[in-house]
């Protein structure tokens, strides 16, 4: 009886736990949204807009090449994504296999979930690590950035 009450309690704790995480994850997240800004105090420059001559006017358009600017940003967000939802899963297999109370199927449930987060980590790392050897065995900077129009690019 007092296994069965002191598994509750703990229950009851990593639940609380992994709601504070969550909490805090969320509130963290809003940081990684883009805030409005609502004044422009330079123009833009590079392969996202043209300037355009309308008249008297000088306008910048939107270029096919702004769609590298898009990709290159989804890129650095979709990064810090899989790093933050890794770290989470790490931590929820943690807890996971730490609170089992002995359930052989907890304590298994816990230790994939942990590997699973150390796989998605090392594969993320990994594709990185090969892009970063191609461009640097090739000589080709290119490997590791996106570009719309390779006429205009430079090697590093």
């Amino acid at each position: 009886m007092k296994l069965a009450c002191y598994n509750n309690f703990m229950r009851k704790i990593a639940s609380a736990i992994l709601t504070l995480f969550m909490i805090i994850g969320i509130s963290l997240s809003s940081l990684l949204v883009p805030q409005q800004a609502f004044a422009q105090t330079e123009s833009w420059t590079g392969g996202c807009v043209k300037s355009v001559q309308f008249g008297d006017e000088t306008a910048d358009i939107a270029t096919i090449e702004g769609f590298e600017c898009v990709v290159t940003n989804l890129l650095s967000i979709a990064t810090s994504i899989i790093g933050i939802a890794s770290f989470i899963m790490l931590l929820i297999g943690g807890f996971t296999f730490l609170l089992s109370g002995g359930t052989p199927k907890h304590i298994e449930t816990g230790k994939k979930t942990m590997g699973f987060a150390i796989v998605g980590i090392v594969v993320a790392i990994s594709a990185w690590v090969i892009l970063r050897f191609v461009s640097v065995f090739t000589g080709v900077g290119t490997v590791t950035t996106f570009d719309v129009n390779p006429e205009q690019t430079q090697n590093p």
